[in-house]
């Protein structure tokens, strides 16, 4: 599970009139599996009609299941995706990375256990996959199975110590753990390795925030926000933090506004239904 933010406790909250709110389970930006889906030129359906032409004329290459399961992928046809890889794997049964593409698919699924067991062929069959490793962290994460989730960020900072993304999901796993020392050096690290890594700055304000300290909260939320000025998970943190922590009603709605100018007005909406911030054009 990911650090959490505001967005789905807020409803429950408000639902029930009890103003304080807490984080949820959902990282601000996901950052996609390793070997992610990045068609370079065309676009994926594109891509999908090419290969379906491709697969009439010879059933049995492998490039085309390995493509078109990509872009199946990337498109969000799961299901598809995972027809493709099984094809790709029937061919070449000793392919790590389509274990690996596979698994990220039963991963997004939701399908965890298949996800694991995939990553585990991959890494079986090539025992220094860093993205396999890193994958099937995630999968362990996702399956709140964080134990499991460090051992395998470990595993992937032996292999590349400069792996950004490793530290900030580590950091991630800790905090869940309620670990805040270990997380708060991970995401230090992350951001120390990409000084522009929005996530990790977010991320560990959120650590902060569940650590008490309040302050540092606001300046990683608000350096988050420095580097990407419409992320609107931040202003609704900080909304957050000014309107019932800090009882500031002015800049607490002022940071719920600029989440809705970005394109997520719920929060917004749900504090003036309460009489918290002024009615108004959403």
């Amino acid at each position: 599970m990911h650090p959490k933010i505001f967005q789905t406790l807020i409803l429950l909250i408000f639902l029930i009139a009890n103003p304080f709110l807490g984080f949820c389970d959902e990282p601000p930006v996901e950052i996609p599996f390793k070997n992610p889906v990045q068609p370079p030129v065309e676009t994926t359906d594109q891509i999908i009609e090419r290969y379906n032409i491709a697969l009439e004329l010879n059933p049995e290459l492998a490039a085309g299941y390995y493509h078109r399961g990509k872009a199946y992928h990337a498109k969000g046809d799961l299901d598809l995706a995972i027809k493709d890889f099984d094809q790709l794997l029937i061919l070449s049964p000793s392919d790590a990375e389509a274990f690996n593409n596979r698994g990220s698919a039963y991963n997004d699924k939701g399908d965890f256990a298949s996800a694991i067991k995939d990553f585990d062929k991959a890494i079986e069959l090539d025992p220094i996959y860093s993205d396999a490793y890193y994958n099937r962290g995630l999968a362990y994460d996702d399956a709140r199975d964080f134990d499991g989730a460090i051992i395998d960020f470990n595993k992937v900072l032996e292999l590349n110590p400069s792996d950004a993304q490793a530290y900030n999901k580590r950091g991630s796993a800790f905090h869940d753990l309620g670990d805040f020392a270990n997380s708060i050096r991970d995401f230090n690290k992350a951001i120390e390795l990409l000084p522009i890594y929005v996530e990790a700055y977010y991320n560990r304000g959120l650590t902060y925030y569940d650590k008490g300290d309040m302050e540092i909260a606001i300046k990683d939320f608000n350096k988050a926000l420095e580097i990407n000025p419409r992320f609107s998970w931040a202003y609704n943190n900080l909304g957050y933090i000014f309107l019932f922590k800090k009882n500031d009603h002015k800049t607490g709605c002022h940071y719920y506004e600029q989440a809705c100018m970005h394109g997520d007005c719920k929060l917004l909406n749900l504090v003036k239904q309460n009489g918290m911030c002024k009615e108004g054009p959403s």
